[in-house]
């Protein structure tokens, strides 16, 4: 909902936002749930939910501050997979990161931006996905490998 209330100009800028610009960005959680409350009937709880998703655990997030505990559990799930997502996603001010150098950011920041036990199950889940992706990939290429050499086995026997 973020593109709906800020301007296409913030958003895509290439360099460095200005203080004035970063305030502008810290508004969209409130503007979000304000717009979510009066136009559709989504409940109080994800509306607070989608309020919370930029606070941060030791209370340096936005709009409002607050820290731990005060964060409702779900927000601070969503914290860690909206702050994976927009590191491994492209921006007009750099590529994105690969999911590892992510998790590793991400994980540098748990106990500080994020709640260390949610990070510790997040980076588990994806390492898993992770995992069983690279496996597939590992499994597909074993086959093809296969493939290859009973190709060239069958072009070798053919020559003699």
């Amino acid at each position: 909902m973020v593109t709906t209330f800020i301007s296409d100009d913030i958003l895509n800028k290439p360099d460095s936002l200005t203080d004035e610009e970063w305030d502008v960005i810290k508004t969209h959680p409130e503007k979000s749930c304000d717009y979510l409350e009066r136009k559709t009937d989504i409940s109080m709880t994800i509306r607070h939910i989608i309020l919370r998703h930029h606070e941060r655990y030791n209370g340096s997030g936005y709009p409002h501050g607050v820290a731990g505990e005060e964060i409702h559990e779900f927000a601070r799930i969503i914290a860690i997979a909206d702050t994976y997502d927009a590191l491994t996603s492209d921006r007009p001010w750099r590529d994105a990161y690969s999911p590892d150098e992510a998790l590793e950011l991400i994980m540098g920041s748990s106990g500080t931006l994020f709640d260390f036990a949610y990070v510790n199950l997040f980076s588990k889940e994806l390492w898993l996905t992770l995992l069983e992706h690279t496996s597939y990939f590992l499994m597909v290429t074993k086959v093809k490998y296969q493939i290859l050499i009973q190709m060239y086995h069958f072009v070798l026997l053919s020559k003699l």
